[in-house]
């Protein structure tokens, strides 16, 4: 029974991504907006998700309501895109024997603690469908994106600007944290000012010295480029 059930869910999502009208069904920000989207007629005729809208107990629920606000986010952002466009990404991952749509929206969505974090995925799929970045790269950062909180995700940017721990805005907590999700590369120099092979040509000054360098890597990038 919660096979069938879980199916539902996965076939109701899928439905929705490929829906031609999905541009109408959802919007961007705003509760008495969300809310219309709550009230669609298209939304209401898709299995599991009107019957949680028609019961009226299942948005009575928190869980059910976050759920149904990040399902929201993250069709906003993917409807930006073609009907072929997002066909052609369904069948993409069909080709894929291990990966189906419906499963991969549904536990996506479930899994994430935000629903900003479902708008940066609708972002990053709209960038996918349109040759920006590859499946295999949207795969996973998805999960890259699930295990970091979205604090330190929404400011990566500056890390352009930040290249050492000695840098204005530098957080060891958010760099360690963006470090360890593949957003960030660090590289550990605290031992390079005692490298010299010559005492005489040690610096004599006490200017404090970086002891790591920061890089983006290319998720951290493409998390700039497409979600910020």
């Amino acid at each position: 029974m919660n096979n069938q059930i879980t199916d539902e869910k996965e076939n109701a999502i899928t439905t929705l991504f490929k829906n031609g009208d999905v541009k109408d069904l959802v919007t961007e920000s705003g509760i008495t907006a969300f809310n219309e989207f709550l009230k669609s007629e298209h939304l209401n005729e898709i299995p599991w998700i009107g019957t949680v809208i028609k019961s009226g107990k299942g948005l009575n629920a928190i869980r059910d309501f976050f759920f149904a606000r990040k399902i929201n986010n993250f069709l906003f952002f993917a409807s930006k895109s073609t009907d072929a466009e997002r066909q052609k990404f369904v069948e993409q991952l069909k080709e894929r024997k291990s990966i189906k749509a419906g499963e991969l929206f549904f536990k996506m969505l479930d899994k994430l603690d935000s629903a900003e974090k479902a708008e940066m995925i609708g972002k990053l799929i709209s960038a996918q469908m349109k040759g920006n970045i590859t499946l295999d790269e949207f795969i996973r950062i998805i999960d890259f994106i699930e295990k970091t909180p979205y604090y330190d995700l929404r400011n990566l940017k500056k890390y352009e600007k930040i290249k050492t721990d000695l840098d204005a805005g530098y957080d060891q907590d958010e760099t360690e944290s963006l470090a360890s999700s593949k957003f960030l590369e660090i590289e550990d120099v605290s031992n390079t000012r005692y490298s010299y092979l010559f005492p005489e040509n040690e610096p004599k000054d006490s200017t404090p010295s970086p002891t790591i360098k920061i890089a983006l890597t290319k998720y951290g990038k493409m998390i700039i480029d497409n979600c910020l």
